[in-house]
């Protein structure tokens, strides 16, 4: 695993994985459901928050390599989310889900970031094991 720059988390003596750990944020319980089965299958560790305020805590706890966030959540959103990310933990890839028009201009704030926006019928394919594996592969 990677260290995550910027990080305030307490050092753990936990045994370091391999496995990928994906943060998905989403407050539909099906579709966190669904995508934490589908990654799980795909030898991802999963990790779920329903609110962007819960993931910013799960960051500071714990390694995470991708976040997958839905752009309308309670509390922040998956824009502020991702910038928040941006500026704490530089190294995490996001990918923020959005319904097709309701977030263009968001676009640009959030490709500033380290972040990647997936937006109407492009949304199944950008959560898809395929494109999570290239966003999680090593930069040469």
């Amino acid at each position: 695993m990677k260290p995550h720059t910027n990080s305030t988390r307490p050092a753990t003596s936990a045994p370091l994985t391999l496995t990928p750990h994906i943060l998905v944020v989403d407050d539909d319980t099906v579709i966190c459901e669904q995508l934490q089965r589908l990654y799980a299958l795909n030898n991802f560790q999963v990790t779920v928050a329903h609110r962007g305020e819960e993931a910013l805590e799960i960051l500071e706890n714990r390694d995470v390599d991708l976040v997958i966030t839905d752009v309308r959540l309670p509390g922040i959103s998956g824009v502020e989310l991702s910038q928040r990310i941006a500026e704490t933990w530089s190294d995490v890839p996001v990918i923020v889900a959005a319904p097709s028009k309701a977030t263009i201009v968001a676009q640009a704030t959030i490709s500033e970031n380290n972040a990647f926006l997936c937006q109407g019928s492009v949304r199944r394919e950008c959560v898809s094991v395929v494109a999570i594996k290239n966003v999680l592969k090593p930069k040469s």
